[in-house]
C-alpha cells in the first residue's frame, strides 16, 4: 500500500512539473511582436513610456523615439540615470557628467532636446542608483543612493526648485519607489542578508519596516490594491536560480509566494487586469554550457586578468553553439492575480547566444515595450527594445 502511495506521488509530481513546463512553453496566449529595434552603440538601462506613446531611454545616453521605437532625438553628454516626462511635455532626468566621482544634478530638457536648467543634487560623492518619479501635484521626486550609501530624497518643483530633502541611514539601497500617499518605500539588503523593506511618510519619517528572506535582485511596484509585487531571485543549491513572486499588503506582510525554478526574474509589474507580468530569463539547452556560463560570469566581477578569461570564454561557447538553441532564452511571462501562470514567452526574433529581459512597462495601447539585453560574442552585449500587442 505504501509503495503504490508513493508511485502515485510521484506520478501526480511528473504530472504537474509537465504542466508547468507546458504553461512555461507556450505562446498560444501571448502577445505578438509588432517591432524589435536595435540599439546602436549605447548602454540603456531604464525606460519611460510617454503620453504620446512614445519612449524616453537613459543610460548613457538619453533618447526620446516615437511610438514605433524611431529616434527624434538623443543626447550622450552626461550618463543619464533615469528620465520622466513632465507635464508640459519636456522631460525631466538625473544624470551625473563621465567622470569618476561626479555629482548627481537633475536637468530638465525640452522637446527639442535642449537644456532648460539645471539643478545639482549632491555635490560631495558619487551617485549609484537613482529613481525619479512625477507627483500628482507636478513635482518630481528624486532617491538616490549616494557613494556612502545613505538614501537621499528631493522634491523639486517644475522650475528645478528644491522644495524638500531628507537623507536617511539605508544602507545597501536596492530601490526606491514613490507611493501613492506621496510616501516612500526602500528595499535593501541588511547586515545578516535579509531583505528589507521600509515604509516612509511624505516627510521621511519611517512608519514601518519588514524583514523577508534573501532576494538577489529584488524589485517591487505598488499594485492597485495598496499593497506590493515584490520579484527577486534565489540560488539552488544545484547552483542554478529559482525566481520568488512575492504579494504584500499595504503593510508589507506575505499574500502569498510563488517560485519558478530554473527562472531569474529582473522585474515584475501589475498588468491593466490585475495580474502580473514578469521578465527575465530561463535556463535551457546545453547543460554543460549553461554551467560554463555561470562561471564565467563569476569572473566578470574579479580583476582585469580574469575577465580576458571572460572573454575568451564566451567567444568559445559562441562558436560551438552558434547552430544550437541559446542555453539562456529571454523570457516574459504573465500570472493571474494569485500568481498563477496564464501565458509565457520566448523571444525567437532575436539571435543571441545569452539574453534576458530587464524590465517591461505597460503602454497605453494595452501592450508592452520590454527592454532587452543580449550576449553574441565577445564585448557583443546589445541592448534591444521590443513592443509587443495587445
Amino acid at each position: 500500500m505504501k509503495k503504490r502511495t508513493r508511485y502515485i506521488v510521484i506520478i501526480l509530481v511528473i504530472l504537474v512539473s509537465v504542466a508547468v513546463v507546458y504553461i512555461l512553453c507556450n505562446r498560444s496566449n501571448a502577445p505578438t511582436v509588432e517591432f524589435v529595434k536595435k540599439l546602436n552603440n549605447v548602454c540603456i538601462n531604464k525606460l519611460c513610456v510617454t503620453a504620446d506613446g512614445g519612449y524616453l531611454l537613459s543610460g548613457n545616453a538619453l533618447i526620446r523615439t516615437d511610438s514605433e521605437g524611431e529616434t527624434l532625438w538623443a543626447r550622450n553628454d552626461y550618463i543619464y540615470k533615469d528620465a520622466v516626462e513632465a507635464p508640459d511635455g519636456d522631460v525631466v532626468t538625473i544624470c551625473v557628467p563621465k567622470t569618476p566621482k561626479s555629482s548627481g544634478m537633475m536637468r530638465k530638457i525640452n522637446n527639442a532636446g535642449n537644456r532648460i536648467w539645471a539643478k545639482r543634487l549632491i555635490k560631495n560623492g558619487a551617485v549609484q542608483d537613482t529613481w525619479l518619479y512625477r507627483t500628482p501635484r507636478g513635482t518630481f521626486v528624486a532617491i538616490l543612493n549616494n557613494a556612502n550609501l545613505y538614501a537621499n530624497i528631493f522634491e523639486v518643483d517644475a522650475t528645478g526648485k528644491i522644495l524638500s530633502v531628507f537623507g536617511l541611514d539605508f544602507r545597501d539601497l536596492k530601490l526606491g519607489i514613490l507611493t501613492d500617499d506621496n510616501g516612500f518605500l526602500l528595499c535593501g539588503e541588511s547586515v545578516s542578508s535579509e531583505t528589507i523593506l521600509m515604509k516612509l511618510d511624505e516627510h521621511g519619517i519611517p512608519l514601518w519596516k519588514k524583514k523577508l528572506p534573501k532576494l538577489n535582485d529584488p524589485f517591487v511596484t505598488q499594485t492597485s490594491d495598496g499593497g506590493y509585487i515584490m520579484s527577486g531571485n534565489s540560488t539552488l543549491m544545484s547552483g542554478g536560480q529559482s525566481s520568488h513572486l512575492y504579494k504584500l499588503d499595504s503593510r508589507g506582510d506575505i499574500e502569498w509566494e510563488k517560485r519558478f525554478d530554473r527562472i531569474l526574474g529582473n522585474h515584475a509589474i501589475q498588468a491593466d487586469d490585475g495580474g502580473y507580468v514578469v521578465f527575465g530569463n530561463r535556463e535551457k539547452g546545453n547543460s554543460f554550457a549553461v554551467n560554463l556560463l555561470r562561471k564565467l560570469q563569476e569572473l566578470q566581477s574579479q580583476p582585469s586578468s580574469f575577465k580576458v578569461v571572460y572573454d575568451k570564454g564566451i567567444d568559445i561557447i559562441t562558436k560551438l553553439y552558434k547552430n544550437i538553441n541559446s542555453p539562456y532564452d529571454i523570457l516574459m511571462f504573465k500570472t493571474d492575480n494569485k500568481g498563477e501562470v496564464v501565458w509565457a514567452m520566448t523571444f525567437p526574433e532575436i539571435n543571441y547566444l545569452i539574453g534576458h529581459a530587464i524590465l517591461g512597462k505597460q503602454t497605453r495601447d494595452g501592450g508592452f515595450i520590454v527592454l532587452l539585453a543580449t550576449t553574441t560574442g565577445v564585448r557583443r552585449t546589445e541592448k534591444h527594445i521590443v513592443k509587443l500587442a495587445k
